[in-house]
């Protein structure tokens, strides 16, 4: 849904560029046209490869050790990271 939001509403200026998931069941897959790039292992260098700008965490089974990794990661690069509710209606 959130990709779908993103290209629907030009207003937000941006441009994903994929996905990252540690489930193995999904990579090398695409969700919507953009591909799965990795695992967490390979954000770091997901980010530098796609020139990423900001990360945005959707997933609500997101624990909270994992999203410390994640802002710890996109600290490092001085990135921004977010974490978005979605809520279905």
């Amino acid at each position: 849904m959130l990709v779908r939001e993103m290209r629907a509403n030009p207003a937000w200026k941006m441009n994903p560029v994929g996905f990252i998931d540690d489930d193995p069941m999904k990579a090398h897959r695409w969700i919507v046209g953009l591909p799965v790039r990795g695992s967490i292992d390979e954000l770091e260098q997901t980010m530098h490869r796609h020139s990423v700008d900001e990360v945005l965490l959707s997933s609500p089974s997101i624990n909270g050790k994992l999203e410390v990794r994640i802002r710890d990661i996109c600290t490092r690069l001085q990135r921004p990271v977010r974490r978005l509710d979605m809520k279905i209606t």
